[in-house]
């Protein structure tokens, strides 16, 4: 009996060791196809594990409302004649606005702004509205941008399932929303509270989506976000926007793997209502990290005593200040610790705002400045593109 134990299992092993006798049904026996061997040079798809994986729902929803063809169908459809309309348009619109200002806004960033800044650096750009399209245009390497506006977050309506007569009414109120900014570079507070009003595009998030993909960029994540009393920034998810109205995005530029943040707060941020309302808020602006700041058609509000706060952070966490003549007032800014460059040639405030916001003392140093130490901005942005069109810009970078 131990003979043939013997035997048995020789023929186990033997069979085992035979190449020719694969059972065709034994996959076990078949080559992994995970398995890349030393001489297959068979290329295959393969994933890093550092992929970033974006929101396909959201990042779709972002085309189809920035009239770009969504990447997915099934997700939402964009083969209406109401949508193509809007597209249509849309990208007419964009070729006008690239050729009339961006491409040269650009330009010269990449030229002259990169040579003040360290474009790495978080972007501070209060009075924003929904304004990421030249947040981004000026500052394209920003790891993140803090926006800060009166226009309200509020939850996007299930656009895929939209009946006619609703797309055709989001879609036109969405074309009225984007006129100031694409063809004067700023929102207009009165038209957008009209634009943004129940039954349309309501709030800021469908720009947001809107110049997210038209800067060639993917959704990761959106949500509501709070501040605790210390003023610290976290993720609420049990919130919906309207309670906190504030709201982060995590995007991502395509073919690249580095997730930014944009952070929106719906804010009044006059010393009053952030001290009766939001005092949490003025912890956030003491706590802000050293940031670039960008400013322009402000309203002119840093030129009032009650907007200190706000006013404070622009110059105590700035390494540079880009701004037009809306934005800080010279006054609080010569103080030797700032080098000043010059852009334009200034001029008295549009009509719109009183000749109390005309800057004597700024005016005096366009004055005594040599002309061939002022420089010259190739595009017009801000309010005086519809006033007296005279551009006036100025760099102060922290010493």
């Amino acid at each position: 009996m131990k003979a043939l134990k013997l035997i048995i299992l020789a023929l186990i092993i033997s069979s085992c060791n035979n190449p020719n006798n694969k059972d065709v049904n034994d996959k076990d026996n078949e080559p992994r196809k995970d398995t890349l061997s030393v001489n297959d040079t068979t290329p295959r798809e393969t994933k890093s594990i550092t992929q970033i994986e974006i929101d396909s729902v959201q990042t779709n929803i972002a085309r189809y409302l920035a009239g770009l063809t969504p990447y997915d169908s099934s997700i939402i459809k964009y083969n209406t004649p109401i949508w193509q309309a809007y597209h249509n348009k849309l990208n007419e619109q964009w070729l006008k606005v690239e050729e009339m200002r961006l491409k040269a806004l650009r330009a010269w960033g990449d030229s002259v702004l990169s040579e003040y800044i360290n474009d790495t650096l978080p972007l501070f750009y209060p009075f924003s509205g929904p304004d990421f399209l030249h947040a981004h245009s000026f500052y394209p390497n920003a790891s993140d941008y803090v926006m800060i506006a009166l226009e309200p977050v509020i939850e996007l309506p299930d656009v895929s399932g939209f009946t006619n007569n609703q797309e055709n009414t989001f879609l036109k109120s969405m074309d009225r929303s984007l006129r100031d900014v694409l063809s004067k570079s700023y929102f207009i507070t009165t038209h957008m509270m009209e634009d943004l009003s129940e039954g349309k595009a309501d709030g800021v998030l469908p720009l947001f989506y809107t110049f997210l993909a038209r800067t060639g960029h993917d959704i990761v994540d959106v949500y509501p976000v709070e501040l605790d009393t210390n003023g610290t920034i976290y993720r609420h998810d049990s919130l919906s926007y309207e309670t906190n109205q504030a709201v982060q995005f995590k995007f991502v530029k395509q073919g690249e793997q580095k997730i930014k943040t944009i952070t929106y707060f719906h804010r009044s941020i006059s010393d009053r209502d952030l001290e009766n309302k939001h005092p949490e808020f003025i912890k956030y602006l003491a706590n802000l990290k050293e940031s670039n700041t960008f400013v322009k058609a402000a309203s002119y509000l840093m030129h009032y005593a009650g907007f200190g706060y706000v006013r404070d952070a622009c110059m105590n966490k700035s390494d540079c200040i880009f701004q037009d003549d809306t934005g800080v007032p010279l006054r609080y800014l010569e103080d030797g610790q700032w080098d000043i460059q010059l852009f334009g040639a200034y001029t008295r405030p549009i009509k719109n705002f009183t000749a109390q916001m005309y800057q004597t003392d700024l005016k005096e140093l366009y004055e005594k400045t040599e002309a061939s130490e002022i420089k010259h901005i190739p595009f017009s942005l801000g309010y005086h593109i519809v006033g007296d069109k005279i551009q006036n810009h100025q760099i102060f970078k922290r010493k």
